[in-house]
């Protein structure tokens, strides 16, 4: 992950803006530009996020250890569900430190694996 989307290959993704923020079935309109570029290929599955924010250097983000709490700071946060259970799922959190945190859920919040 290298944080550039202007190369050519992200000229050939599928985009959509992101009209909306949520969390626990909690939904509001976005307060800030957001595109999504999503491609993948058979070995890995690829993610170009675009958020234009008005005070970039009002972002927080401090934690630089892997696995920290980003989720405390201004970061993204994604969800890979792939049963559509909504209980068993992915969670990848990238802070705009570029601090990383992944999470492997088999029951909802409560079961937690990061290694």
């Amino acid at each position: 992950m290298d944080g550039r989307l202007d190369e050519p290959f992200w000229e050939r993704t599928a985009q959509a803006p992101l009209a909306a923020k949520g969390y626990w079935g909690y939904y509001a309109a976005a307060h800030m530009e957001a595109m999504v570029n999503i491609a993948y290929t058979d070995e890995a599955l690829y993610v170009g996020l675009y958020n234009a924010d008005s005070a970039p250097d009002k972002l927080v983000a401090t934690k630089t250890t892997r696995d920290d709490q980003v989720w405390l700071e201004d970061s993204v946060e994604l969800f890979f569900d792939s049963n559509e259970h909504r209980n068993s799922y992915v969670q990848v959190i990238v802070s705009a430190a570029g601090t990383m945190f992944d999470a492997v859920h088999t029951d909802g919040i409560f079961t937690q694996e990061r290694d």
